[in-house]
């Protein structure tokens, strides 16, 4: 198999630094192993965190939003650089059994390939989200080189290298292999939480009422859907994003990973079903007030 690395190197000229981008196609040995080195490396955590939003983690190769114009100032002096990307995925357009999204959001891992990481075959095969593409899951097994392959250089609407380095694509390839979990540890059924709702109230309070607030609906956690959704709504739809938040955290630092504040798998979980819990509280409140 070939892997195809781009080469980064900086150059100082005067006045200017100049990066220049090249594209080396390796021998089967040699990429392998490179890619192997890079993965062992690599942090998981950033991965997953990359899967979310790869344009707002820090340090990743271009943190622009993808399909964004180049903006400057009234001098003509540049603020923000174009997009490497499109602005719509052209895998979105070229394939009907994708939902109608356009924009960033089609240049998401979870929004492919899903929150769950089953994709189709998970909750992203139904609703507004279903997405019509395979999961990663069954990757994990996948070769290294393989993996890395398919993100760098994948073809249209998959080939990540201008928006991310080798190291962001290592990052992705160790989360796909070490950091995905099935949604199996986590619900059961449709997406019953299989968890201790006391336990997960007593964690919401300590860690995440500041932010969510006591009922969870502090902030908006809608991700381009029409109406106000809380932690709770989150939790019924979409225990698989639900789970991924929680144990990886917002792209932009803004909340942290569970192993950043001492939460273990069963803390997660617990979370997960406290969720669900008040979810169905508050829609069932919705219900009875409605005319």
């Amino acid at each position: 198999m070939a892997l195809t690395l781009r080469v980064e190197v900086l150059g100082r000229l005067p006045g200017v630094v100049a990066v220049v981008a090249a594209t080396a196609t390796l021998g089967c040995l040699a990429d392998d192993h490179h890619a192997e080195y890079l993965v062992e490396r690599a942090d998981a955590v950033r991965g997953g965190l990359l899967w979310d939003r790869f344009w707002e983690v820090p340090d990743v190769r271009e943190p622009v939003e993808p399909g964004a114009v180049a903006v400057v100032d009234g001098t003509g002096a540049l603020l923000q650089s174009a997009s490497s990307l499109p602005v719509d995925n052209p895998l979105y357009l070229d394939n009907p059994a994708a939902n109608q999204r356009r924009g960033a959001d089609t240049w998401r891992c979870a929004e492919c390939h899903g929150w769950d990481y089953l994709g189709e075959a998970g909750e992203y095969g139904r609703n507004s989200h279903r997405t019509g593409f395979p999961g990663v899951w069954s990757a994990r097994k996948r070769d290294v080189g393989e993996l890395f392959e398919v993100i760098a250089e994948g073809g249209p609407g998959h080939t990540f290298t201008p928006v991310l380095s080798n190291q962001d694509i290592a990052d992705v390839v160790k989360f796909v292999r070490e950091g995905t979990v099935h949604r199996d540890e986590f619900v059961h059924g449709p997406g019953i939480a299989h968890g201790v709702a006391a336990r997960g109230q007593s964690r919401f309070e300590m860690h995440c009422v500041g932010c969510h607030g006591d009922d969870g609906r502090q902030i908006n956690l809608a991700e381009g859907e029409v109406g106000w959704r809380g932690i709770g709504d989150v939790g019924l739809e979409e225990p698989g994003r639900f789970v991924h938040k929680v144990r990886l955290g917002q792209p932009d630092g803004s909340m942290p990973s569970a192993r950043a504040i001492n939460l273990r798998h069963d803390d997660v979980s617990d979370l997960l079903t406290y969720a669900q819990a008040l979810g169905q509280l508050q829609q069932g409140q919705q219900r009875r007030v409605r005319p």
